[in-house]
């Protein structure tokens, strides 16, 4: 996936984190859509797996991915992510990425 673009301007995990968020909120990352396993993310950040799994770990805790032990990542519902951080009520997925100005 080449769509992660690192800054430079933070810790390595903090600019993987940054990256793949960005990809999420762009929508470039499907609603349930399975993200590349963290060996993958290794070799396209250069970074240690320690380094990858704390990127991941920390969205995960941010409610942007889900994590299922056999299955792998996967991108979190916009919607599970908002909810409670959000005072939109009763919208659609897709319509909370317009209310946001991100193409879905």
């Amino acid at each position: 996936m080449n769509e992660f673009v690192l800054d430079g301007e933070a810790p390595l995990h903090a600019q993987i984190r940054r990256a793949v968020a960005g990809a999420i909120l762009s929508g470039k990352i499907s609603p349930g859509g399975r993200m590349p396993p963290e060996a993958d993310l290794m070799r396209q950040f250069g970074a240690s797996r320690m380094t990858v799994h704390r990127a991941i770990s920390d969205l995960a805790g941010e409610g942007l991915v889900r994590r299922n032990r056999r299955a792998g990542i996967f991108r979190a519902r916009l919607m599970d992510y908002w909810q409670g951080r959000c005072p939109l009520t009763g919208i659609s997925e897709p319509g909370l990425l317009r209310a946001f100005h991100i193409k879905p």
